[in-house]
């Protein structure tokens, strides 16, 4: 039984969290053998940040799966400002393409940037959730999975991870 690999890989924007390059450049092309990695989650291609990726096929459910309690923290720029009334809106949870949004925390940084706490990661919930209240995401930054956080990585540098690492994501 091999062991498995494990990578935090700060992915720059333009790059795309699939293993296949069928429509731009897979993140994959940042690890060194990369066969057999898949990126757990997602970051569109106009996002950046940390990503999780791995050989460890039992890994994501309890990172990104439903019954996933895990916080994942971003930082939002956006094109006009917001007020308190609109952050606890955003903070209840929304009702995004139907379906119900859990609570989530918003940290008030300036007029136009906030940090944004979630607990689940829908298809870009970020981005739609600020539209739904009338604003746009300029630019969307991942700064944390759980305890793991950028630090001071910068676009497509990664580090490698100990089993221990991610250890707390196995219970």
């Amino acid at each position: 039984d091999t062991p498995k690999r494990y990578y935090l890989l700060y992915k720059p924007r333009g790059y795309l969290s699939t293993v296949v390059e069928n429509e731009g450049l897979s993140l994959l092309r940042l690890l060194p053998n990369s066969e057999g990695l898949f990126p757990i989650g997602r970051l569109d291609k106009e996002s950046e940040g940390i990503i999780l990726v791995t050989d460890d096929r039992s890994l994501p459910s309890r990172i990104i799966g439903e019954t996933s309690h895990i916080e994942k923290e971003y930082e939002v720029v956006l094109s006009d400002p917001i007020n308190a009334d609109t952050v606890r809106r955003i903070e209840k949870g929304l009702i995004l393409d139907g379906i119900q949004l859990k609570p989530c925390i918003v940290k008030l940084l300036a007029p136009t940037r906030c940090l944004v706490s979630i607990f689940e990661g829908r298809n870009r919930q970020i981005r739609g959730v600020f539209e739904r209240v009338g604003n746009y995401v300029v630019q969307l930054k991942r700064m944390r999975i759980g305890h793991l956080c950028v630090g001071h990585m910068k676009p497509g540098e990664y580090q490698v991870l100990t089993r221990e690492a991610i250890v707390v994501y196995n219970n």
